[in-house]
């Protein structure tokens, strides 16, 4: 669960690389969604995918920043980003 306090300046950001995990990146999405309800921080997450043939279902609405590389180059590259 995140602590969140009521200053609403603060930001965060989450940056993640991903490969071939569709539905993890979907729960994480589905679970910080859930959280963040309770919570007036301003966070967000960025998922890099290092070029997945498999691409996760994410709502049009969603405030989520999802990359998707055209190629696999691998973690070091898509942590680059």
């Amino acid at each position: 669960m995140m602590n969140c306090s009521s200053d609403n300046n603060i930001y965060i950001s989450i940056i993640l690389t991903s490969y071939n995990r569709p539905v993890l990146v979907e729960k994480l999405f589905e679970e910080f969604n859930r959280q963040r309800k309770r919570c007036s921080k301003r966070v967000e997450i960025i998922v890099i995918d290092d070029g997945s043939k498999l691409r996760p279902t994410i709502s049009e609405k969603s405030d989520h920043i999802y990359i998707q590389l055209t190629e696999n180059m691998g973690a070091p590259y898509a942590r680059k980003i």
